[in-house]
């Protein structure tokens, strides 16, 4: 059994007919779990051990979206696009590898943005913008559509507008 709520204490265990006997422990939590394992009331060799549960595949229907885009955003702004990327058990993803894309998008542009590991689970970008006007943002994890997006937003009219923007 282990220290996790989420596995029953007691487990049923396959005899392979050799000698074996296996176990399926289906944990959905990341984190790390000791496990014991008793054969006649004492604890086998090595019982109990911590075993390391990693992240699920990264989900784009858990993940969420966050940073200044939810603002008032004037042109000229730095403007933050974050992601806290989770797995389809809703466990913070705990990989710098997930594929995070997107495309902002109005009546007269269009750009392809890719989201870069910040601080893992978190995805991020930042964009200026110099026209006014009505934008949306979609953004892919592994190539699935987050479900919030798109996510529509309006460029106020600003102050001084920076070199290199976009």
């Amino acid at each position: 059994y282990s220290d996790r709520d989420a596995i029953v204490n007691t487990l049923p265990f396959t005899d392979s007919g050799r000698g074996a006997y296996f176990v399926n422990i289906l944990d959905k939590l990341s984190g790390s779990v000791n496990i014991q394992i008793e054969l006649e009331g004492r604890h086998i060799l090595n019982s109990p051990f911590t075993s390391t549960v990693v992240s699920n595949k990264a989900s784009a229907a858990n993940s969420i979206l966050f940073g200044s885009i939810f603002g008032a955003i004037k042109a000229g702004d730095v403007v933050s696009i974050v992601l806290s990327v989770k797995d389809s058990f809703n466990n913070a993803y705990s990989y710098a590898d997930a594929a995070v894309s997107g495309i902002v998008q109005s009546s007269f542009y269009s750009k392809e943005i890719s989201l870069v590991s910040a601080n893992i689970p978190s995805y991020a970008v930042s964009m200026i913008f110099t026209v006014t006007g009505h934008y949306t943002l979609t953004l892919y994890v592994e190539n699935i559509q987050l479900p919030s997006t798109p996510f529509n937003f309006t460029v106020l009219p600003g102050s001084i507008v920076p070199e290199n923007s976009l």
